[in-house]
């Protein structure tokens, strides 16, 4: 079963959430500038995670202990400007 949402940021922080937690997101950068990803609710530039315009990236919330003992979140954060695609791939 597929879990994708698109939205449109406006440039404040958009929290997307989903019904199952996942511990890994593909990001895709539809947009015309960079955005940044985090798994807390707030989206420091500084700390977060960057993908420039028209990339994706694979964003794992950690890797401990493999698959099995890998933390999981039914939200991941966004911030930038543009349309951006987030699918769950490991829930």
């Amino acid at each position: 079963m597929q879990s994708v949402k698109r939205v449109t940021l406006t440039g404040a922080v958009k929290s997307v959430g989903f019904n199952k937690p996942s511990g890994a997101y593909l990001v895709k950068n539809f947009s015309d500038s960079d955005i940044y990803v985090s798994f807390e609710s707030t989206v420091a530039t500084d700390t977060a995670i960057k993908i420039a315009s028209g990339m994706a990236q694979v964003c794992f919330i950690n890797m401990r202990d493999g698959l099995n003992g890998q933390d999981k979140t039914t939200v991941i954060s966004l911030n930038g400007t543009g349309e951006v695609e987030v699918q769950q791939i490991w829930y």
